[in-house]
């Protein structure tokens, strides 16, 4: 599958088994983070919790949960579309993070993303591409200035709070914090 570069909307290029992919926006140039409050900004309808399936769907991708998967991937579908499956027996904080997790895998250009196992989403996924996926799925769950307004604002007065609020676990809530405080 070739890739090519730029631009954003709606994108064609590359063959999978003869089939044209449509690869939403190419955001491969951009830091993982970066690429994810563009996300964020362009298809997020500002509320809080972040619903990653939803931006999903407003990007033309569509979200399968299956059972009995046990791995999550992003597809081309018969179409050329992209699919996200997940798992429907997973918690809920692992189907968001699986499916924020394919959507960096997809709007970063990672051509045929690995399926994920129980090693991928950590913070030291054996995979670059998985790397890069956890540190947009984590960016696009816990956007920046969603995060600085829950600490900020004075309505949020624990870390509990903001888990609740964010629908993440305390440990991603954590590492996206230390990212702040180190500027990134």
């Amino acid at each position: 599958m070739a890739m090519q570069g730029g631009g954003t909307g709606s994108e064609s290029d590359g063959k999978s088994s003869g089939v044209q992919v449509q690869w939403p926006v190419d955001l491969s140039h951009m830091r993982p983070e970066d690429a994810a409050e563009w996300v964020v900004a362009r298809y997020s309808d500002g509320s809080m919790p972040i619903v990653p399936e939803r931006i999903a769907r407003r990007m033309g991708i569509e979200v399968y949960a299956l059972t009995d998967q046990d791995r999550s991937s992003a597809y081309p579908g018969a179409d050329g579309r992209f699919w996200i499956v997940v798992d429907v027996n997973d918690p809920i904080y692992r189907l968001r993070f699986a499916i924020a997790h394919a959507l960096g895998h997809i709007v970063l250009r990672h051509e045929c993303p690995p399926l994920e196992s129980w090693n991928s989403f950590a913070n030291d996924a054996p995979d670059p591409r998985d790397q890069a996926a956890n540190l947009f799925a984590a960016s696009l769950l816990v956007p920046t200035e969603k995060f600085r307004w829950c600490l900020t604002s004075g309505w949020m007065r624990n870390a509990d709070q903001i888990v609740k609020t964010l629908w993440v676990p305390l440990d991603l809530l954590a590492f996206r914090y230390e990212q702040l405080r180190r500027g990134r």
